[in-house]
């Protein structure tokens, strides 16, 4: 949610430039591990393509968040 404010304030934009790829790729291990073990996402069961399509939605955040224009 910070990132999200300080981008929309447009305040912050090389903070969230710097800092939000290396933010996103230390998630990256915890939704590996969210979708090898079939855990639910907000106490609701998503069917398990869903879980492993967000490995590839998280990797296109990190390659958007590198162009973000500071």
């Amino acid at each position: 949610m910070i990132y999200g404010a300080a981008l929309l304030l447009n305040r912050g934009t090389s903070f969230v430039t710097k800092t939000m790829p290396a933010f996103l790729a230390a998630v990256f291990p915890a939704n590996v591990y969210m979708a090898m073990k079939n855990i639910p996402l907000g106490g609701k069961k998503l069917p398990a393509w869903m879980l492993w399509a967000r490995l590839l939605l998280q990797w296109l955040l990190i390659q958007g968040s590198k162009r973000i224009d500071s």
